[in-house]
Formats: C-alpha cells, sequence, structure tokens
C-alpha cells in the first residue's frame, strides 16, 4: 500500500489505495472550512477516468461548507489558476496528478489571487483536518454547481494579450505537430494555436481518460512524437503534460530539445524586447528560476544585464520570488515557463504563445535558434539512500568541494567554472535527487562517478 503524499499545495496518491472518496471529501471539507463559508471555488481536472469521482467528492465537501462551486470541466492546472486571480474567486482546486502516472490523482489548493498555499495557509487547513471540525451549513445554507467550460477561453485571450507578434504569427501559417497526452491541454491548446493561424496536426488530443505514455514531457516519453515529426514538414513541435503547466519543444525536424531549452527560448525571447516594450519595464530586468535550472538562463541573461535569482525547487518558492522581485520571467528547468504578464504559475499555453511570437519575431527555424544557445550536457538522475544516512553524507559532500560556490539552501549546490551539482534529498521517498550540468560529457561524467561514491 502506497502512502498519501501530502504537502503545502494540495494531496496526491494512488486511486483506491490512498485516494478515496472518504479522503478527498475530507480535505475538500477542510479546503471549504478554511474559506470560511460563503465563497466561490472554481473547480477544474485533467482527463483522468478516475477523475469524475474525485470532482464528485471535492464538490461534496465543497458545498457541505457553504462553497458556491464553479465547475469548468477538463481544464488545465494554469487556466484554473489564471481564472481565480481574474474573475476574483476565493479559492480553486484542480484535480490532476500532472506528470504521475494514469493510476495517480491528486488536488492542488489555490487560495484568493491564484496563490499556492504558504507555510501558515496549510497549518489552518491541517488544524481542520486534525480536529475533523468542519464549519458545516445546515441544509438551508447550501449553495450551487454551476457549469462553465467557456472560461477557458478568458485564459487564452489573456495568453494573446501578452504577445508582441500576433499579426506576424498568423502570416507565418506555422505547421505544428502537438502531443497534449489526450489530456488537459487537448481542448484549449489546438483552440489556442488555430487563434494564432497555425496548421495543427495533432498526435494525442483525445480526452479519453487514458495517456499514450508517460505524461512527463522528456525525451524518453515523446518518441512517437518525434518519429510523426520526421515523416512530414513541420515548424515545430509541442508536447505538454497531462495539467498542461510545463512544455517541451521539439525543432522543426522532430529533435527533442531538452526541457531545459524551453525557459531557456522564453527568457531569451523576454529579455531581448525587455528595452523596447512597455509593458515589460513595468517588470524589474530580473529572471527567478531554481536551483536546479540550466546555466543557459545565466548565460542568456548576462549580455542583456539582466539579474538572475536563484531559488529552492519548487513552483511555490519561484513564483513568491517573482512577485516579491518584480521580475519580468521565470520559472523551472522542467518545461514550466511563468510569465507575470499572464500567470505566476507554470503555464503551457504562455510558453506556447512565448515561443511562437521568438519564430515571428526573429524569422530563423527553431534549431537555429537552438544552435545560438549556450552549449552544456545535463544529467538528472536520483540515488537510493534507504539504508544510508544523507545528513552524514551532505556535509562530506560540502567539505571535498568547498572550493566551489556552495549553497544550501535547499540540499547542497555546489558551482565550479566548468560545472555544477546540485543533491537533494526527496521528502516523499528515501532517494535523493542529482542534477549535474557540465561544459562537455567529460567532466559530467567525472563529476557523477566522484558523487557516487558518497551513495555506496
Amino acid at each position: 500500500m502506497s502512502e498519501l503524499i501530502v504537502s503545502i499545495s494540495g494531496i496526491r496518491g494512488i486511486v483506491g489505495e490512498t485516494i478515496t472518496p472518504q479522503v478527498v471529501t475530507k480535505y475538500a471539507l477542510a479546503f471549504g472550512s478554511f474559506l470560511k463559508g460563503k465563497k466561490k471555488v472554481i473547480v477544474g481536472k485533467d482527463t483522468r477516468i478516475t477523475g469524475d469521482m474525485v470532482k464528485n467528492a471535492v464538490v461534496s465537501g465543497l458545498l457541505a461548507t457553504g462553497c458556491e462551486v464553479v465547475d469548468i470541466g477538463i481544464a488545465p492546472t494554469p487556466t484554473v489558476q489564471y481564472l481565480t486571480k481574474k474573475l476574483k474567486f476565493d479559492g480553486g482546486i484542480v484535480i490532476t496528478a500532472s506528470h504521475n502516472p494514469i493510476q495517480w490523482n491528486a488536488l492542488k489548493f489555490y487560495k484568493q489571487g491564484g496563490l499556492l498555499f504558504e507555510n501558515s495557509d496549510y497549518s489552518r487547513l491541517k488544524g481542520y483536518l486534525e480536529k475533523g471540525q468542519y464549519n458545516l451549513m445546515p441544509w438551508n445554507k447550501y449553495r450551487t454547481v454551476s457549469c462553465q467550460p467557456q472560461l477557458g477561453d478568458i485564459h487564452i485571450k489573456q495568453v494573446l494579450d501578452s504577445l508582441n507578434f500576433i499579426t506576424r504569427i498568423k502570416k507565418k501559417r506555422f505547421k505544428v505537430a502537438l502531443d497534449s497526452c489526450n489530456a488537459s491541454g487537448s481542448f484549449i491548446t489546438p483552440k489556442l494555436l488555430n487563434i494564432l493561424g497555425c496548421r495543427v496536426d495533432s498526435l494525442y488530443t483525445e480526452p479519453d481518460g487514458y495517456f499514450p505514455h508517460n505524461p512527463e514531457p522528456n525525451k524518453d516519453n515523446l518518441k512517437e512524437i518525434m518519429r510523426f515529426m520526421k515523416k512530414s514538414r513541420f515548424d515545430i513541435g509541442f508536447a505538454q503534460d497531462s495539467d498542461a503547466d510545463r512544455l517541451a519543444v521539439l525543432d522543426e525536424k522532430g529533435n527533442f530539445t531538452s526541457e531545459e531549452h524551453t525557459l531557456a527560448l522564453a527568457v531569451y525571447y523576454v529579455l531581448s524586447l525587455y528595452d523596447r516594450s512597455s509593458r515589460l519595464k513595468k517588470f524589474a530586468k530580473s529572471v527567478v528560476v531554481n536551483l536546479s535550472t540550466s546555466r543557459m538562463v545565466d548565460d542568456i541573461a548576462r549580455p542583456f544585464q539582466a539579474k538572475v535569482i536563484r531559488t529552492p525547487v519548487g513552483e511555490k518558492n519561484v513564483a513568491q520570488s517573482l512577485i516579491r522581485s518584480k521580475s519580468v520571467i521565470g520559472g523551472e528547468g522542467n518545461g514550466g515557463v511563468i510569465f507575470p504578464l499572464v500567470n505566476y504559475g507554470r503555464d503551457s499555453l504562455a510558453g506556447i504563445g512565448l515561443v511562437l511570437d521568438l519564430l515571428a519575431f526573429s524569422g530563423k527555424k527553431l534549431s537555429d535558434l537552438l544552435n545560438e544557445m549556450p552549449s552544456y550536457v545535463m544529467l538528472k538522475t536520483k540515488f537510493n539512500i534507504q539504508h544510508l544516512d544523507v545528513k552524514t553524507i551532505i556535509p562530506k559532500i560540502v567539505k571535498d568541494f568547498s572550493k566551489g560556490k556552495i549553497d544550501r539552501r535547499d540540499g547542497v549546490k555546489c558551482d565550479f567554472d566548468d560545472f555544477w551539482f546540485h543533491i537533494r534529498a526527496s521528502n516523499t521517498e528515501p532517494i535523493v535527487r542529482l542534477v549535474i550540468e557540465a561544459r562537455n560529457d567529460c567532466i559530467l561524467q567525472d563529476t557523477i562517478k566522484s558523487l557516487k561514491n558518497y551513495f555506496k
């Protein structure tokens, strides 16, 4: 039996084991109580076949605590987040396990303003759960549920409004391959691309409840769209994860570019326009990324004299720093672009818009743009530490690599001229995650060989 994964952003688990109607209803009751009744909550979900069960349990708990519920049906996480802010909902819940396999499902919570929970918010929510005392309403205080799937168009409009060269994009008539993994992006993404005048050839945009491959948008899971693109002529390919907050980009030849390049392309484009855009100048000329994101971002920012701010790993950490610093763009190297003109969360629709805007603005092929990017090799892996004490291992690593720049805010990151690595322990599994980036494969292999010795 697996364990329920609980964090400040919500819960996640395997349906039938840790995600059950009872568990989901309990968390929905706590969320409704956290909002203190007579509040309006937006709910959206991905396409998993378990989504209706989870949604009905969520709605039950919200109604019981006096909330009015607006159900927008199948919708990306960034759509729910944006609408929570734009339409002034008191809270939002997304039913999705993101990149986890099909047997998983989850709840992700947003508070007013489309913001993720902070520790103090979760403490309040946890208080209701631990006491089992919820703000239940009498029968005559119950409110209603309305189904409004058309609200997703508001998110599309905001993405369009954030772009600079819509007319130029339309004139290009880009041929686009799209893999939405039969999930949340299946409706809204083709609609956005069609409005932009793109000719869309979809591989997986049938929201049938089953994923044709693992939904994490990395190279191993995108072999079909890579083959698909090599059979015809395309300008670009896009692949989304199941809740459409993360984006992978493929060049015109169907080559996978690495999820790190998604953010790098977006950062390059936004910084290249910054000095000539009154809208962008309302933000600071700085970029926020996490500690595990590629050094490409630093190299791109340098000639524009833009500051790069690093945070611990996690969308919440990046988003909060973006808000505090009023930075113009940010995100994570997993394909998560955060563009404040649209959203303070990872948003694949905003990422798609920015990359198409870049293609139209530059007049170049994507492969040519990528060739102009800084070149590194990166490895993302993990070590089992079930029989090891990571608390004693990390100080040894810090001591042995003390000549580098050390950052201890989230595990340990050691930064040298020719390479860097970031090691952090998982909060939910007996593993440590390791990211290494180096100037060449020889340096990377030497580094991984040295680090493996600590985890034997």
